[in-house]
């Protein structure tokens, strides 16, 4: 199954079944497209939960290295184009 296949597989289940689901990951393609809301962890801790929108905005370091680091614009560029 392609990533994309991933995607629409979770939307799928949660708008069919109405469920809760919970995902570990760091393809932040993937975070953008289906998650509603994200925890993240670092140095044994949440750093931050929120939307993916105001985790991009934290001004935690770490997270703002995932997010503006050339994986995470080129993610987030992505995922404007789609809205």
């Amino acid at each position: 199954m392609s990533a994309s296949g991933i995607d629409e597989l979770v939307h799928q289940l949660r708008d069919a079944l109405g469920l809760t689901i919970m995902m570990v990951t760091h393809d932040l393609d993937l975070l953008w497209r289906a998650a509603d809301r994200v925890a993240v962890l670092g140095n044994g801790h949440i750093l931050g939960i929120g939307t993916m929108d105001e985790l991009a905005g934290s001004s935690d370091p770490l997270i703002r290295e995932y997010f503006y680091g050339p994986r995470g614009r080129a993610a987030r560029e992505q995922a404007w184009k789609r809205k």
